[in-house]
């Protein structure tokens, strides 16, 4: 969906359908194109049958915003992956207060991503095309510092889910920013975006969290992984320890030319030359630059674990699932630890109840133990390959006793919890950028220098706009736990 002049929707089969008012006339004009006349006519008929009530709803929203500035109240959405609860055990329709949930419940998801956009109460916009209507309702309420500084602007930068892991997820990875454009032009597909994507783990109950997380210290990697030390005594004594003799057969991960065509090959793909030429010009200093430094980082040591991890991968199906997880540490989280996932860390969530923070990218490179891709190429270009045990993160405190850093990457997510007894009150500023509350127990009433008002209870929501400027925090119940994500 394309948001420049008017409203463009390009269907999977590239047929689009294009809505926007006209330059010249007080009229509402809807295009389609499609390989045939009839396909043409039918695809005019369905936009305005089922479009056009959409859009009108959104536009009376979006006036009735800026003309009163508001909190947005918002409802998750649940990803219904097979790995979370179900039944007796699905915490999260429980938590969000949905009592007639059938499915498999895994994750909840706030924030406005296009794959499962929160929906705005009580109209059940969602949230995605309320932002994304025009230049004036984003800046009013990303702010214009928010505005400006993401290329994707009319969007929220960031993400909040709570997950409820009951089976191990896959072993996985995300690419770094240069990678994530480079395979969303390759397989839109599989790697829908282009942006990066870092996320921020914590347990949130009693059982805590266990997980799969960043490749062991190599000692550890000796003992644990079959064959390794065997291996890297033979490796090490038939190149002389030397790391570029040890990286002679993955030279293709240095050069994006090279990649591309490795690429391509191993995954069966095609692409047109002026694409393959497109992405060159485009990508290749940045991705040339980025892995040539990744590549002189390495000691002798990481760059045999990429080359032993490689070959592990490459193995039958069976026999990779059965050891790729031993190069990995086992963590266990307490309630409230955390841990950060940058894009280049491959991890598995393994169980437990948990939030998550990232910035707003759904791109995921998987190693094993899925039915979905495995995609060794982009898996490898991905990675950083150092190894040791990752920090656990702990709540830090802040100027404010109610106020507990959990987590502060400036220039891509904040998150806070702020704990509440009743009638117990936090101010804070939104004037350089929105906000976003989630209410984890106990429940809210926050109000805006404006006048504006909202409550909010356990698993609900509310962005407070940049253009609010200003609001606060009253607890109503005894004890209230309130998340505050920002930028």
């Amino acid at each position: 969906m394309i948001f420049t002049d008017g409203m463009r929707i390009i269907f999977k089969n590239n047929d689009v359908i294009h809505f926007r008012p006209s330059g010249n006339a007080p009229e509402f004009r809807c295009y389609s194109n499609a390989n045939s006349q009839e396909r043409a006519d039918e695809i005019v008929t369905q936009g305005i049958k089922e479009i056009i009530p959409k859009m009108e709803k959104g536009f009376k929203a979006v006036n009735k915003f800026l003309k009163n500035p508001s909190f947005i109240d918002i409802k998750p959405q649940i990803a219904d992956y097979n790995w979370g609860g179900k039944g007796k055990k699905a915490f999260i329709p429980e938590f969000i207060g949905i009592t007639d949930w059938n499915k498999f419940a895994a994750e909840a998801w706030y924030g406005s991503h296009p794959k499962l956009p929160s929906l705005i109460e009580p109209l059940l916009l969602p949230l995605n095309e309320f932002i994304g209507y025009n230049d004036e309702i984003a800046r009013a309420i990303l702010g214009e510092r928010i505005f400006r500084f993401f290329a994707y602007r009319r969007t929220l930068p960031i993400m909040f889910k709570i997950l409820d892991a009951q089976k191990p997820l896959s072993i996985q990875a995300h690419p770094w920013k240069g990678l994530a454009a480079i395979l969303n032009i390759l397989d839109s597909e599989n790697y829908p975006d282009a942006n990066l994507k870092i996320e921020a783990q914590f347990a949130i109950d009693k059982e805590g969290m266990t997980m799969l997380n960043g490749f062991k210290p190599f000692e550890e990697l000796k003992k644990d992984v079959p064959g390794f030390e065997q291996r890297y005594n033979e490796v090490s004594k038939r190149t002389g320890g030397k790391k570029d003799k040890l990286l002679g057969g993955y030279e293709y991960l240095f050069d994006l030319d090279e990649f591309l065509e490795a690429y391509l090959r191993t995954r069966k793909l095609t692409v047109s030359r002026e694409i393959r030429e497109e992405l060159i010009n485009q990508y290749a200093e940045e991705f040339n630059a980025f892995m040539q430094d990744k590549r002189n980082k390495w000691t002798f040591e990481e760059a045999f674990v990429l080359v032993d991890f490689a070959q592990a991968l490459s193995k039958p199906e069976e026999e990779r699932d059965k050891i790729i997880d031993k190069y990995l540490n086992m963590i266990y989280l307490k309630e409230g630890q955390g841990i950060l996932n940058p894009a280049d860390h491959p991890h598995s969530d393994i169980s437990g109840k948990f939030i998550e923070v990232m910035s707003s990218g759904d791109d995921t490179i998987r190693a094993g133990k899925t039915t979905k891709l495995v995609d060794i190429t982009a898996l490898l270009a991905s990675l950083s390959f150092k190894y040791g045990k990752p920090d656990v993160l702990k709540a830090q405190p802040t100027e404010d006793a109610q106020i507990e850093s959990l987590i502060s990457i400036l220039e891509l997510f904040n998150l806070q919890s702020i704990r509440l007894n009743k009638k117990e009150k936090v101010e804070g500023e939104v004037k350089d950028g929105f906000c976003m509350l989630i209410v984890m127990t106990g429940s809210i009433k926050a109000q805006a220098q404006n006048g504006a008002v909202t409550t909010r209870t356990r698993g609900e929501a509310t962005i407070v706009p940049a253009i609010l400027k200003s609001y606060s925090i009253t607890s109503l119940e005894p004890e209230t736990q309130v998340m505050r994500v920002f930028v």
